[in-house]
């Protein structure tokens, strides 16, 4: 089964390397940072001289916008992915293979969310910032990491086809406001924005080291309703019969 799951790995790679589109959607996040640690000093020096706003000051924002689209954006390729497979009838084959029709999901669930990880961590590396120290940053990390297996059960639940994934895929842009909303929005109205689940992920992360029970009360909200639609979404899946 490993040996299926290494070859797997190795022919993704391939397939990523060779289409343009999944391509990006990889190297995405890591040049997202490249600006935050290049990009963003130069910008401020001419954003303070002509209209006296200073960008440092909103680097949680930056941070946690390049968090949340980190596996937003690896989700999005492991969906193309599986839609791929699924319009090329791999899934057939796949099922009578070792790894089976379950073992394949999990390969698919749980290689974004290992991968999220490990790019959400370079991530603060390549754009020079310091994280939150490590009782804070792990709980985080892992809710942000569920993202990316949401977002491809998502194109796998409601795509037919890559066509129509790509539809879906623009359609996903929404997520991107949770930050906007998490960091610029007070009051009463920044929770309509909890039905979108990185909403939760991005306010657990502002809160973390300022508000210990803020922090903890978001987490304990954002893990399980992950959890929620990651259960729902699987379930809508194997009823579709992929």
């Amino acid at each position: 089964m490993m040996r299926m799951a290494m070859r797997m790995s190795l022919g993704d790679a391939r397939q990523v390397v060779r289409d343009p589109v999944l391509l990006m959607s990889m190297l995405a996040p890591l040049l997202m940072a490249l600006v935050i640690r290049l990009g963003v000093p130069f910008a401020d020096g001419l954003a303070e001289e002509r209209i006296g706003i200073s960008l440092l000051g909103h680097e949680p924002f930056l941070i946690s916008f390049l968090l949340s689209a980190t596996p937003l954006m690896l989700g999005l390729l492991i969906g193309f992915l599986l839609l791929e497979e699924r319009d090329e009838e791999m899934l057939a084959y796949l099922a009578i293979t070792p790894l089976g029709k379950i073992g394949y999901l999990c390969y698919r669930l749980i290689s974004p969310v290992l991968l999220s990880v490990i790019f959400s961590l370079i991530g603060f590396l390549v754009a020079g910032v310091e994280a939150p120290d490590a009782l804070h940053l792990w709980p985080v990390l892992l809710m942000l990491a569920l993202e990316a297996p949401l977002l491809a059960l998502m194109m796998g639940v409601f795509a037919g086809n890559k066509v129509e994934g790509l539809a879906l895929s623009k359609a996903a842009g929404v997520l991107f406001v949770a930050p906007v909303v998490a960091y610029f929005v007070t009051g009463p109205w920044q929770w309509a924005a909890g039905v979108l689940p990185t909403f939760w992920a991005v306010k657990a992360f502002l809160a973390s080291g300022v508000g210990e029970s803020v922090y903890w009360l978001y987490i304990g909200v954002g893990i399980p309703f992950h959890a929620l639609l990651l259960v729902l979404l699987v379930k809508k899946l194997n009823a579709k019969g992929s």
